[in-house]
């Protein structure tokens, strides 16, 4: 087990003084990661997170980025899904459609849409597939790895006290989540993470604040603060873009 990168050894914690502030830096990020790939590679493709907190980012990226980058080289992927009907109102694609997607000229064969509408076990099954067939020829996945964290520590649908913390081998996984909605939901696992080319998490809020302490600063207890298994890995480029009232129980 790697010791884990706190604030005082660790150059890739990014504290932002306020949410605003928060927003436009993430998505300056990922252009700069975007427009970098883009450079050697022939494509650049990213794994975006839910909920609230990631929300506004890609609104500024289907806003003030949209000439920024080229689009039709950029695939679109999903770290996770709540298994629901895309026009379903807690669907993660369609906060992403109404905010990026329906914004930017992309091709659709861009678009890697979890389907959360399908039996949950065959569409973790078919999600895994598409990886494994788009990544075929590459050693990992995903050039960058958009991450959120929630108040209890969990990060892409992978809850605290949940076997799908210590999922070694799948690539996707379909559970049943009584947190947060009481939905089976589908997502990648840490595996899957940890083979991003860039994993960056995006924190918000006091709400948060004690949670990402345990998280950058405690001992090493994934059951309980899943978000350490990224924190404790030996991956090289994490970023955390943080705000000030998240970071606010950080020493």
């Amino acid at each position: 087990m790697t010791t884990p990168q706190t604030p005082d050894n660790w150059d890739n914690i990014k504290i932002l003084p306020d949410k605003d502030n928060l927003i436009r830096f993430t998505a300056e990020r990922i252009v700069r990661i975007a427009s970098a790939t883009l450079e050697v590679n022939d494509r650049f493709s990213i794994a975006l997170a839910g909920g609230s907190t990631p929300e506004p980012v890609y609104r500024m990226l289907g806003d003030t980025f949209t000439d920024t980058l080229d689009w039709s080289r950029i695939h679109i992927f999903f770290g996770d899904e709540r298994c629901v009907p895309p026009d379903h109102d807690e669907s993660n694609y369609k906060m992403v459609k109404a905010t990026l997607l329906d914004h930017i000229a992309i091709p659709t064969e861009n678009i890697h849409r979890i389907k959360g509408e399908d039996d949950p076990q065959a569409a973790a099954e078919a999600y895994a597939k598409e990886l494994e067939s788009f990544f075929a020829n590459e050693e990992g996945m995903f050039d960058l790895n958009l991450l959120g964290m929630g108040g209890d520590a969990h990060t892409a649908s992978l809850f605290p006290g949940t076997p799908a913390v210590h999922e070694k081998d799948a690539l996707m996984i379909a559970h049943h989540v009584e947190a947060k909605g009481n939905l089976w939901r589908i997502s990648q696992t840490f595996p899957t993470i940890l083979q991003s080319g860039n994993i960056m998490f995006l924190v918000s809020g006091e709400g948060k604040a004690e949670a990402l302490k345990h998280v950058i600063e405690g001992d090493y207890e994934p059951d309980t603060y899943p978000s350490q298994v990224i924190v404790h890995s030996d991956h090289q480029h994490i970023i955390w873009a943080i705000d000030q009232a998240a970071a606010s129980e950080l020493s």
